[in-house]
């Protein structure tokens, strides 16, 4: 009666200068539907990392590189699907999202392949044609675990529950689901209908720190910067902005590390990063700044320090800030500017300093060699 399947769209790449879109749908069905799940959810996650994986070896040419299936209408998604060709289920179950009126739900239509009496829900997902947001997948998950108290299926230890907001109530309330290794803390929305506009809410628990950070102002380890790459004076996208994020992020590599906050002025105040998304084109501003950030680095500093840099938007007062953690690194990085000119900085007290030949030489020779 119940299967689950994992389908979705992506670009693939044979080589720098060949692409195509490719859609796929492979489906899980055992006795047992945890099984099938367990065996989806691996299935997904392995697509995923092949993915990475293809982006990290071929430079991509029509999107960021790397993730290859954030495009419009592009994505891979795990959904719970159920046969009942005489629509006999709902004389036997109730599901909190009917097929009738659930949104995240994928219904029979003109339009569809699923066939009458066919129902389906994403329960996990990536990319834009999948609405990936806790929403979305909330509903099809509080379905999911419906299904198996009503028919007394095997859950295993994979009972929990998680906070998503309810737009019924509206507030954030706890759902119980089955477990999804879905970031629920950091991608929890709260939608708020403002003057028929819909503004985002994180919840954070850790806002309260990254505010104490700030409030203390800017040091050898705190840097801020009000924007990511728009210019007030100009009131468009400036390199010499992007490539100040640049220094500093080479300056926290080759000192202690440190943290950046993009969107926090000088004042020590949280201004948001509206002035970024309104040059942005995508309707997800968040993905699509993340993305600027991720190409600012590769940039400016080389995927070779990735792992050393970690970049995550939160909210305070409806506003995004991005908190960028760097850690040090274990070897000497260079910048390089537009002009493919190499420069190498340091932290000082409150600012990120260069280094002419001879000081890069001595200081790298007295920091790098002592790490060995």
């Amino acid at each position: 009666m119940i299967h689950y399947k994992v389908a979705g769209s992506i670009v693939r790449y044979d080589n720098p200068d060949k692409s195509d879109i490719h859609s796929f749908e492979e489906v899980f069905q055992d006795s047992n539907p945890l099984t099938a799940r367990q065996k989806a959810i691996k299935f997904y996650n392995d697509y995923l990392l092949s993915i990475q994986e293809a982006g990290q070896k071929i430079e991509d040419k029509i999107t960021k590189g790397g993730d290859l299936i954030d495009d419009i209408g592009l994505g891979i998604g795990i959904y719970l699907e159920i046969t009942d060709p005489y629509e006999k289920l709902w004389d036997k179950v109730y599901l909190p999202y009917h097929p009738s009126t659930g949104l995240g739900t994928e219904l029979e239509s003109e339009e569809s392949d699923i066939n009458e009496g066919d129902f389906q829900w994403v329960i996990l997902g990536r990319g834009d044609g999948i609405f990936a947001t806790a929403p979305w997948f909330i509903k099809g998950l509080e379905n999911e675990i419906e299904i198996y108290n009503q028919f007394n299926y095997h859950k295993g230890n994979l009972e929990t529950t998680v906070p998503c907001f309810d737009h019924n109530d509206k507030k954030i309330k706890e759902h119980s689901i089955l477990k999804i290794q879905y970031n629920w803390n950091e991608y929890n929305i709260e939608q708020v209908n403002d003057s028929n506009n819909l503004i985002a809410k994180k919840t954070d628990p850790e806002i309260g720190n990254y505010l104490e950070w700030i409030k203390k102002g800017e040091g050898e380890q705190i840097e801020f910067k009000s924007t990511l790459f728009y210019s007030e004076s100009s009131k468009k996208k400036e390199e010499y902005i992007k490539l100040a994020v640049g220094k500093t992020i080479a300056a926290f590599l080759n000192s202690r590390g440190g943290t950046l906050f993009i969107g926090v002025n000088d004042k020590r105040e949280v201004i948001g990063l509206e002035n970024d998304y309104k040059l942005l084109d995508r309707e997800d501003k968040q993905d699509s700044f993340k993305q600027m950030f991720d190409n600012i680095v590769k940039t400016y500093i080389g995927n070779q320090n990735l792992s050393n840099i970690r970049g995550s938007i939160h909210t305070y007062n409806g506003m995004d800030f991005m908190r960028v953690e760097v850690s040090p690194s274990k070897k000497p990085v260079f910048l390089i500017n537009e002009k493919k000119e190499k420069g190498f900085y340091v932290r000082s007290t409150s600012s990120s300093q260069p280094l002419d030949i001879e000081e890069a030489i001595n200081y790298i020779l007295e920091k790098f060699n002592s790490q060995k």
